[in-house]
């Protein structure tokens, strides 16, 4: 199957854990579609770890150094540090091997999605959401229930700590939970069959392509995942508005 076949069935939750369902893919995903998408497509067909991106010591910043300030609420630099390296990474697997990665480029979208997640938590504050240590240890225990060793992968690939690792997922569940409670789309079933269509036709080996009752559920899932990223984008765009935001690096 061709990699964009690849993406409608492969696991959901790992995917987003892989590529974080941190608005740090989204704002790159708004920017440039097509890099997103090499980028996932990479993920699902090559499930072993890829060889380690290098990032230089000048690339990052003292973890207690204050990297941007968001109505007066600090980023640190233990925060931006992680963020860099997976969208380092990330960028690694969806560029060419005579492609020349823009550090710079990518020290905007770490700030940018950084930002934009703080403005999240703040409003998910407001809303009286949360996400407790308990809920993070019950994630972590269904991952390694369902996926064995795959968290260790992720620990590796993306230089994380076990901090790290509990970062990233309480965003994962921050942001689900924000969306859940602010944002209603519906998938259709027209949309669904249209998009199963679309994939397959772009898919060389078509023999291996699932019939469509076999990934209904999930292409309905990653569609309405898409819909609810769009309008999260949104949400952030309002946000920042009306916010105080100090880059200061």
């Amino acid at each position: 199957m061709s990699k964009k076949g690849e993406i409608i069935i492969f696991n959901k939750r790992i995917l987003t854990i892989f590529i974080g369902l941190s608005i740090l893919l989204l704002v790159s995903a708004c920017g440039d579609n097509g890099n997103n998408e090499n980028s996932e497509s990479a993920e699902a067909e090559n499930p072993e770890t890829p060889e380690q991106v290098e990032i230089s010591k000048e690339e990052l910043v003292a973890d207690d150094e204050v990297v941007a300030t968001v109505n007066e609420t600090e980023i640190m630099g233990s925060k931006y540090n992680p963020a860099y390296r997976e969208r380092k990474e990330l960028e690694n697997l969806s560029t060419g091997p005579d492609q020349e990665i823009d550090k710079e480029q990518i020290k905007e979208i770490t700030l940018e999605g950084l930002i934009g997640q703080e403005l999240i938590n703040q409003e998910a504050k407001e809303l009286g959401i949360e996400v407790t240590d308990e809920d993070i240890e019950e994630e972590i225990e269904m991952i390694e229930s369902q996926e064995g060793d795959v968290l260790d992968s992720l620990l590796e690939q993306f230089d994380w700590t076990e901090e790290d690792l509990e970062n990233q997922i309480r965003t994962d569940l921050m942001n689900t939970r924000y969306t859940e409670e602010t944002i209603d789309v519906e998938v259709t079933d027209e949309e669904a069959k249209e998009e199963y269509e679309r994939v397959k036709a772009e898919t060389e080996d078509k023999d291996t392509v699932p019939e469509y009752e076999e990934v209904e559920d999930n292409v309905k899932a990653q569609m309405k995942q898409q819909k609810q990223n769009e309008e999260l984008l949104k949400h952030i765009d309002e946000f920042k508005e009306d916010a105080d935001i100090e880059i200061l690096i």
